[in-house]
């Protein structure tokens, strides 16, 4: 084998969708309608891991430290039935390992996001929910938010108090301990900054 592996790797069905940066390593990771979670190296662009899924994956976030991978399951070719599943991918295993299973609902995840102290996971589905996880206490449901579409982006504040969610129909901003809907502060300062629009 004079190349020492494959010559190509990559995904190759339908969209790559998932995308995230590792805070600490030079790597990063890939998901996507072919039922895979992929790493790579920034460096060499060689692939690191791969993780065979039970369904499609359009989301993917990594935790501060670098330590947890969340993965939400669901496309929009096919509903499967592990759409609305959550993966918990423990970062700290030569392969993928997955530590915990999270089921939000049944609907597509298009967006999961930790927040930036790493306490908090939020899984937003194509329903228009966000599901928020206390990554704290083994995971529990700390609430449910509802936007009136499909949340495409989403955001904490950086005091992990607020999330902003964007959508078609404009930008909503819920408390990330309760759900409630707040009003959008001009003044608050965001941890990362995907949405489309906002203030």
């Amino acid at each position: 084998d004079m190349n020492g592996g494959p010559l190509v790797t990559g995904h190759c069905v339908g969209k790559l969708a998932g995308l995230a940066i590792h805070p600490e390593m030079p790597e990063f990771a890939t998901s996507g309608d072919d039922m895979t979670l992929r790493t790579w190296h920034l460096d060499t662009h060689k692939q690191l891991r791969i993780l065979r899924l039970d369904d499609m994956s359009r989301a993917l976030a990594y935790a501060p430290n670098g330590h947890l991978l969340a993965v939400g399951l669901g496309g929009d070719l096919v509903v499967g039935p592990r759409a609305g599943t959550v993966l918990d991918d423990a970062t700290l295993t030569p392969d993928h390992e997955i530590a915990r299973e999270l089921k939000s609902g049944t609907s597509p995840l298009d967006v999961v996001q930790i927040s930036p102290s790493g306490d908090v996971l939020a899984a937003a589905a194509a329903d228009a929910s966000v599901v928020v996880y206390d990554c704290l206490h083994d995971f529990r449901v700390v609430c449910t938010a509802r936007a009136a579409e499909t949340v495409r982006f989403l955001d904490f504040s950086t005091d992990c108090t607020q999330m902003r969610a964007c959508s078609t129909s404009g930008v909503f901003v819920f408390n990330a301990a309760k759900g409630d809907l707040l009003q959008e502060d001009q003044s608050q300062a965001w941890a990362s900054w995907t949405a489309t629009s906002g203030n």
